[in-house]
């Protein structure tokens, strides 16, 4: 009777060990919470890809550009957000892809509109390189011409 009794504890425990090790740590659960919010939010704003591609092209290349390719990606791209706004509020328990990373940049399409967006890689000005300077004369600096009379 009492190896009945240290058996079925012996599962419990083994069981209770294997709940323990099996949950995600503090971090991970922060971004589970993080995935499931970009799933819902990509999954009921996605028409808001238009608007936002329209701007984006129109930044980046012109309002030619702008207006028509812009227009043509945002529409393509609506029902891609929303699929993969659902696949991750549905999967938002499941690390993939790896550590819980977002599937499409920008996150959400409300970044589209966002003044302060870290991860947006746009063009910065070109800016010309300073000249080279000289190296410095073996001889000494060059006599200076005296002013005209």
């Amino acid at each position: 009777m009492k190896t009945q009794s240290f058996g079925r504890w012996l599962m419990i425990g083994g069981a209770l060990a294997a709940l323990v090790l099996a949950l995600p740590p503090q971090t991970a659960a922060q971004d589970m919470g993080a995935k499931f919010t970009r799933g819902l939010a990509n999954t009921t704003t996605g028409i808001l890809e238009i608007p936002g591609c329209v701007k984006d092209m129109t930044q980046k290349h012109g309002p030619w550009m702008g207006y028509t390719v812009g227009f043509l990606k945002g529409i393509v791209m609506v029902p891609v957000r929303t699929i993969v706004g659902v696949y991750e509020a549905a999967t938002f328990y499941i690390p993939a892809p790896a550590h819980y990373d977002r599937v499409l940049v920008p996150e959400t399409p409300l970044h589209y509109f966002a003044e302060q967006w870290p991860d947006r890689q746009e063009a910065a000005p070109v800016v010309p390189p300073p000249p080279p300077q000289m190296p410095p004369s073996p001889i000494g600096p060059a006599p200076v011409p005296p002013p005209p009379r």
